[in-house]
């Protein structure tokens, strides 16, 4: 019984651990949702997820994108409707945006 009991408090600890360090699936899964509805919605661009990472200081996703056309960009997920992005990549987003001013 005391095996049991220790092996399931060093697995909720290691899950733990795991989650502090590199998200949560459904955290991740949330931000590169959210992100390519984001691209998709402002701007005209046939961009595609190429990778994600996660920063536990910031407690924020990087999204990266490619484009058929331009490369690679990323940008930043740090919550629902909430995106840290490069002034870099604001320029270029700001080319393709779908509305004009």
């Amino acid at each position: 019984m005391g095996t049991i009991l220790l092996t399931s408090i060093i697995g909720v600890i290691s899950v733990s651990l795991y989650c502090t360090s590199y998200g949560t699936p459904w955290g991740k899964q949330t931000a590169v949702t959210e992100s390519k509805e984001y691209i998709t919605k402002y701007f005209n661009l046939d961009a595609e997820v190429k990778n994600t990472s996660y920063d536990a200081k910031m407690n924020s996703y990087a999204i990266s994108f490619e484009t058929s056309k331009d490369g690679e960009f990323t940008i930043e997920y740090k919550s629902p409707n909430n995106f840290n992005i490069s002034p870099g990549v604001q320029e270029y987003l700001s080319k393709h945006s779908r509305f004009t001013e």
